[in-house]
């Protein structure tokens, strides 16, 4: 993972990591969630999406891409 963030600084290519998640601690309905810091998710905890400031994140960086490889 380092040597592909390496690589695409020396393209100037950003690639986003989320900076904020959605955690719960297990996949249902209904299940109670919070946010939390990306690089603290709890161990008893799952990530099941990006949070609110990645969302915004991801608009502005969205909002402005000439070019966007998405997988």
């Amino acid at each position: 993972a380092q040597r592909i963030m390496t690589q695409a600084r020396s393209y100037q290519c950003d690639i986003l990591l989320p900076e904020d998640l959605v955690v719960a601690s297990h996949l249902e309905e209904k299940v109670a969630s919070e946010v939390v810091d990306a690089e603290h998710i709890p161990h008893d905890k799952m990530a099941l999406d990006v949070g609110p400031a990645s969302l915004v994140r991801y608009y502005q960086a969205l909002s402005q891409a000439k070019t966007i490889v998405w997988n």
